[in-house]
Parts: C-alpha cells; structure tokens; sequence
C-alpha cells in the first residue's frame, strides 16, 4: 500500500474524527515518542482534555494544549509504514509552554542538540509515577530529587495549570523559569506573579502556593533556596486580568505529599482482559506448531502489532507492541484452553525488546531502558523507571533501537539501526552496565539488526539486512571494535573490507532477519540440546543454524523449519514451565505474513524421527548429521544437488546478485558436481561428496534424505575447507 491507501485503509475501521485527534487508541495518562523535533517527549494528558508535554533530556516544556492530543495518523501509530512523526493537535497555549529549570544554575546550558540528556552531572530524569490517571514524574535537578504532578483545573472558560513540587533536601539552589518575561512584570497581593503585554488586555498570571518561604519570583524566574525540602505549587493561566486574577486566588490548594501517590493506583486502570483458547495440534512429527490468539480486537483499540517477548518464572508470558504496550498472558499450559491477556503498562517509545530480569520487566526502547514496577502487584505498571537512557536517539521514523539481550555476567545489548536514520555512529550495539549507569559501543557497521542472539561464553550475534552496504541477509559474531560493513554513516573515512558474517542468507530464505536464541533445554528434545535457533521477520518462518569451527573460524549453515507463521518472527524465548520455543512478531517491510502479531509455540511430541542436527564442510564433502538412524533405504543420486555464488558488498545497490565464484564478473550462479552420498554406518549422517567444493559466501545443497516424502534444502557460507577428520 502506499501511504495514502494505509491512511484510508486504516480509516475505514474506528472512529476517524477521534484518529485525526489521537484519541482512537488508549495510551494511557502519559505516553513518549517523538513530538515534531523532540526526540524524546513525554505527553501527559490531564483533565478538561488538556496535555502537557515534557522533553525529557532536560525537563523543559515543549507544548500546552487542549482539545486533542497527537496528530498520528501518517505515523506508526497508524500506518504500517510511517513515515510522519506524530504533532500536536489542538488549541495551543504557548504562554503555559515555559517551564524550564536551570542546570549548572544557567538557563543556557549545553543541550547536545537533543540526541540524548544533556551532559550534566547534576540531572538525572529517572521515570515516572502512575496514580489512577495521573502521572508524577521523577527527576534530579543539581543533584535534587523533585516530584512533579502536573494538573488542570477548569475556572469558567479558563484552565488554570498546576504544577506540584516536592523538592527534597539539598545544599544547591535551583531555578525555574515559568514564564518569559518580555514585557512589564509585577508582584501583586496575595504572591500573584503577572506577566503582561502578552496581548491588549491579555496576561500571563502566575501564583505559589504551600511552603513558599525564602522564594523568590523575578522576571518570570522562581528562585528556590538550598536547604531543607519542600513542597508547593505553581498555578499558571492565561487571559484577562480580572479573570486572571480571579482563578488564582480561588486555586490555592496545594498538595504537600505527592510521595504517598508512588505506592500505586486505587484501581486498576485497564481492567478489561482478553481470554482467548489455543490451537493446539496431533502429535504428527517431532516438533508442531500451535497458536496462542492474539487479541487484535480489545477495549483500549491498542494496535497489537507484537514485538518481543520473555517469561515470567511462573511461566507467564511478557509481550510487548511496536505502539509501545506490554501485556502478561496468563494461563499457558498443555492444553492452551484458557489464556489471558491483560495489558500491564502502555505509552512505552517503541518496545523492540523484552528481558525479565528477578521479576522485573525491562523494555528497550527508542529512548533506552524502561524497567517496570508494579508496587501494588495489582497487575498493572505503577513505575516507569528509565533504567537506561539512550544518548543518541534517532529522529527518523526508520531509526529503531532492536532487541534486548542479557549476558551471563548481567550486561544488557541492545542494538541501532545504522541506515535511515540520524545517529552520530555507524549502527551498532550498546554494551550496558548490568545497573545502567555506563555502556559502551560493541561493534558498528549495522544496518537495520532486527535482533540479536547470545552464544555460550557470551559471544554476542546480530542479524542484518540486505540493502546498501549489506548485498544479503547474514548472521555475524559481534567483537567490541570490529566494523560490520551495513553501514558508512557518521563515518570520516569507509574501510575497504568488514568483519564476515558466520552465514549469509539468500533473499528467498530469510529476506529480513529477525532475532536468535540459543536452545540449552533438553525438554525440547534433540534441538534442546544446544542449536542455535534463528527468526525470520521477513519470510514469517523460523530456521535452525549450524555451527561448524574450522580451525578458529566459524561458519554455518542453516534449514528452515517447515512452517509458514501467523506473522513476521522477531523474537524467540524458552517458557520456563514446559522448556518450548515461544515465538512473536510482526509485519514489517515486505513481510510475507498474514496478521499483525503472533504468539506461537515450536512444541517438542516426543516422537523419535530424524531431524537434521549438524552441517560440515570439508574439502570435496558436505556432512549432514541427523538425530536419529536414517531408515533403510535406496539412496537416489538425482535428488541430490548443488550450487554457489559469492555477493557483490556495495554502498551504491541494494542487495546483491549472485556472482559466479569461478568467474567473479559473471552474474550466475556455479554448478557443483555431486559425485557420490555415503551413509555413515549407525545411519546418522549422509557424507555428500562434491570434489569442486570451494569456499564461498554461499553453497546451496538441495537433498532428499531416507524416508522423507520432499526435497529440503541447506544454505552454507564456507569461509574454510580443511581435509575431513
């Protein structure tokens, strides 16, 4: 669809008036994404249809408005391929917009040109609070910690906002600007600040309530001495003197102890839940597919465009959306009769990744880490902690964050897209502290990685697709300075050559990588065992990859699985409970899939039939190991056969033909000669001989092995022939 066919196709379901306002989909009291040219804004919706809205790297307020909230229609939010970022819509009050503190005691600081939070010690944004549909946000200023609960009350036809402090204990002063003081100002009775000159008749009015004492207001400047904590607040309004003044002095209520608004909600803000039955299937071969629904049709009109998953110790699923949900499944068992679906948190920037880390939830996002709190175990995210936050976030629609990745020692990777984007590095991975309070670059060079996969001994991987810079999809060991080849921006001078991957991927068997995950439980029988599993975004399918060491070097091959997924693969997790492969994902850039999410299980029967276990290139033969004995049957020469081609790497094309190793300016494929297959004697490997084997970036063998009804396929990257052991 193009993009005008997406934006009507879309429109033709829900409400449109309430699309082209954003208030379709429930995202809850406060949601992050980007707000024209802030990367990283907060929205907080308050009552009488009023937003406000944060950016987050320093706190300042970018907007006040009312009667709307987001324009998202030619976004994400609505649109597969969204290219527009969402916009406020509304009536502005920009008068209400100024809400800046100062760090370093200057309004004039460094601001990093909002990629990340601005470079100063003394502030630190570290989430926010839930309480019923409020929202209490939590953050340090020189070195301070401040609660601020933003409100709105409605005095006839004037909203007058309010902004509670509660400012602990501290020897800096701080210093808040709340109003731009351009024309005439003065203090009136009663701690009424008024700014005029805003227009004929027209003033900005301003009044402090609670503990006030020692502050001071000049020029539009709070002035907050150092010492004990405090609470008050700031009431603000615009329009007419009289009525100014008026709201203010009948708005004095001051709430002395937003802390006691941080233990959880009074109810449970989403309390609708889904209960969906499984499709489960006969045990007809060694491994089947069943089908947990999604449920695409809910209450809050949340778009479930599912994107990584995790489990709970309990075996409770944790799911999350590309709009930013996190949703629990309940109920997986054997049977999958009776599964729940309830929503836990919502309004997160973009959820690409999910680990469950001692019962805690984190989320990667465009904007970092978010670990999530439920402080009265009501099923619902009372906290929003910002575990990690990125400091180079991309404004481009196409400028994900992919994955999250735990190693054995506690460290978090998550990785960034290198193309189609504004970072100031190549695309790469985060290396994380395990408490978030330092990272470092691991690898660059990515160009789009829809994920990551985890080796034992803590070898990291990433899968990247075909486009400039990458002529096919392939699967890579990331080392920390190595460079990847997927991309050249942010870069002063291009290398000649990049890291090879372990495995290239010809576009017709994965055409857009997802994740990997490494399979270490032996309930899911021989692939328990320690195999490498790999998702297909792209095709909707799964596959395995093999690993084969020759003498330091790792190359691969992999099969794909039989089946075709509800959805784009992009995520792969073990559930605890039962030891079975959970898979989610969505569809993306030429998904070949029918539905927007999926949750399915890969599920082991029990039934004892060969599937293939191991590849090996060796000088002049291919080994394919199976799981079990290969039945006693004729071996027919015919159906075997195969083929290799090299890829052109180029930043000029997209992708790459398949180029003749032989004669490297040929654009075709060579012919290999199958000489002979060979059964070992306990039946458990087919030795395929081809005397003009060659490394190469990929050879493909189609086989037939004993008492299989078709023909499969295996695709290898040979970087290395040594002689068979």
């Amino acid at each position: 669809y193009s993009l005008a066919e997406q934006v009507e196709r879309e429109s033709q379901f829900g409400n449109l008036d309430e699309k082209k306002l954003g208030i379709f989909r429930d995202h809850g009291p406060a949601v992050v994404c980007v707000n024209e040219l802030h990367r990283n804004a907060m929205q907080v919706k308050l009552a009488h249809d009023t937003v406000i809205s944060y950016n987050l790297h320093d706190l300042r307020t970018v907007g006040v408005w009312h009667d709307g909230f987001m324009n998202m229609m030619g976004s994400h939010y609505y649109v597969g391929k969204g290219k527009d970022q969402p916009t406020p819509v509304g009536r502005q009050l920009p008068e209400l917009a100024t809400w800046r503190w100062a760090h370093g005691q200057t309004f004039d600081y460094e601001d990093d040109e909002d990629h990340g939070p601005i470079p100063y010690e003394g502030f630190r944004y570290h989430g926010h609070y839930l309480h019923n549909n409020d929202a209490i946000l939590h953050y340090q200023v020189e070195h301070r910690t401040v609660l601020e609960r933003p409100r709105c009350d409605l005095v006839g036809d004037l909203r007058v906002l309010r902004q509670d402090l509660q400012i602990a204990d501290g020897e800096q002063a701080l210093r808040l600007k709340i109003a731009k003081a351009e024309g005439e100002s003065r203090n009136a009775s009663g701690g009424d600040l008024f700014v005029s000159n805003l227009s004929e008749g027209t003033v900005l009015g301003a009044r402090l309530t609670g503990d006030v004492s020692g502050i001071t207001i000049r020029d539009g400047i709070v002035e907050i001495p150092g010492g004990e904590g405090r609470a008050l607040t700031v009431h603000r309004a615009v329009g007419e003197v009289a009525a100014v003044e008026a709201a203010l002095r009948g708005n004095s209520e001051s709430d002395p102890d937003i802390a006691s608004l941080t233990k959880g909600s009074d109810q449970r803000r989403w309390p609708s839940v889904s209960v969906v039955a499984g499709v489960t299937v006969p045990d007809h071969g060694p491994y089947v597919l069943e089908t947990i629904p999604v449920p695409f049709e809910n209450d809050y009109n949340a778009w479930m465009r599912t994107t990584a998953l995790d489990f709970m110790d309990d075996g409770r699923a944790v799911v999350t959306t590309y709009d930013g949900d996190v949703w629990i499944v309940s109920g997986i068992d054997q049977n999958l009769e009776d599964v729940t679906w309830s929503r836990f948190a919502a309004g997160l920037h973009e959820g690409f990744g999910c680990k469950v880390i001692d019962g805690l939830i984190y989320v990667g996002t465009r904007n970092g880490i978010v670990r999530l709190h439920d402080t009265n175990e009501d099923g619902e995210a009372d906290y929003y902690e910002q575990f990690f936050a990125d400091p180079d976030i991309s404004l481009h629609y196409h400028g994900y964050n992919f994955d999250l990745i735990r190693d054995s020692k506690g460290y978090l990777y998550y990785a960034k897209n290198g193309q189609f984007t504004d970072i100031r590095f190549s695309g790469g991975c985060y290396k994380i502290a395990p408490d978030g309070s330092n990272w470092e670059h691991f690898g660059s060079g990515f160009r789009t990685p829809n994920g990551l996969g985890l080796l034992p001994g803590d070898r990291l991987l990433f899968g990247d697709n075909q486009g400039k810079w990458v002529p096919a999809g392939k699967i890579s060991i990331v080392e920390k300075d190595s460079w990847y080849g997927g991309s050249g921006e942010g870069m002063d001078e291009v290398p000649n050559t990049f890291e090879q991957p372990i495995l290239w991927l010809p576009q017709e068997v994965d055409n857009s990588c997802g994740g990997q995950l490494w399979l270490d439980d032996p309930r899911f029988g021989p692939f328990g065992k320690g195999s490498l599993f790999h998702t297909s975004c792209g095709s909707g399918r799964a596959m395995m990859i093999y690993l084969d060491e020759v003498d330091g070097v790792t190359q691969a091959a992999t099969q794909v699985f039989p089946w075709k997924f509800d959805s784009g693969i992009m995520r792969a997790a073990i559930n605890p409970t039962d030891g079975q492969v959970y898979v989610t994902g969505t569809r993306g850039w030429g998904v070949n899939a029918p539905k927007d999410g999926c949750l399915q299980r890969i599920r082991f029967t029990g039934k004892s039939e060969p599937v293939l276990m191991g590849v090996r290139a060796r000088a002049g033969q291919i080994t394919l190991t199976f799981s079990a004995p290969l039945p006693e049957e004729t071996i027919n020469r015919s159906e075997f056969s195969a083929s290799t081609w090299n890829y052109l790497w180029s930043k000029d094309i997209y992708g790459s033909a398949k180029y003749s190793v032989r004669n490297p300016n040929v654009k075709e494929p060579d012919e290999l000669t199958v000489a002979d297959i060979q059964v070992s004697e306990d039946r458990s490997e087919l030795v395929v001989s081809i005397p003009d084997l060659m490394p190469a970036h990929q050879v493909k063998l189609s086989y037939r092995r004993p008492g299989a009804e078709s023909e499969d396929e295996v695709h290898l990257t040979v970087h290395r022939l040594v002689d068979s052991e």
